[in-house]
């Protein structure tokens, strides 16, 4: 694989990829496969490739930095004999960059994923306090109580049945809608 479609593969695939662990994969299986490397390794992140050999091999390094943090090391070993690469560091930090690029992104999408769960119980919270909100006015108007009596009222009923105080403030949500609205009108058959 020439130098130059390395970069390419090795850019795509770090900057298409869903699955973090194996777009590292990828690269590492891109990067074994360039003529004189011998194996590339991912000091930290658990990732290997290529067959290490002792006679005539270099090892070119470089970090898997990003945003100020280490994420670890990539190790590329080179058969000097067969390796046709002018610049095998640059080779080494290019691959750091990438990978440290797809560490990062997976750090991310954690995050967001973690967000996007707080908020939904958020919105799940809010909605239960309206419901149980309305439930409370709807017992205070139709019994004459007090707010604070009227969510006793609430707490005490859900204690006493064992079901959530949720649903029986649907309930009671839903009961004051059906007696609210009107029935609909049956055609009556002749």
């Amino acid at each position: 694989m020439q130098e130059s479609s390395f970069i390419l593969a090795v850019s795509a695939t770090a900057s298409h990829s869903l699955d973090t662990r194996r777009a590292i994969d990828q690269i590492a299986e891109l990067a074994a496969a360039i003529p004189g490397v011998a194996s590339v390794e991912f000091a930290g992140l658990d990732v290997e490739a290529g067959n290490p050999a002792s006679e005539g091999v270099a090892t070119a390094s470089a970090d898997i930095r990003a945003r100020g943090r280490k994420f670890g090391e990539v190790r590329i070993r080179f058969d000097l004999r067969r390796t046709p690469l002018k610049q095998p560091v640059q080779l080494a930090r290019f691959i750091g960059q990438q990978v440290a690029l797809l560490a990062a992104r997976a750090e991310d999408e954690a995050f967001y994923a973690q967000r996007r769960r707080e908020i939904a119980q958020y919105r799940d919270e809010l909605q239960r306090r309206k419901v149980v909100q309305r439930a409370r006015g709807i017992l205070a108007r139709d019994h004459g109580v007090s707010q604070s009596h009227a969510e006793v009222m609430l707490k005490v009923h859900s204690q006493r049945t064992g079901r959530p105080l949720r649903h029986i403030a649907e309930a009671i949500v839903t009961a004051s809608r059906l007696a609210v609205a009107p029935l609909p009108q049956l055609r009556r058959s002749a």
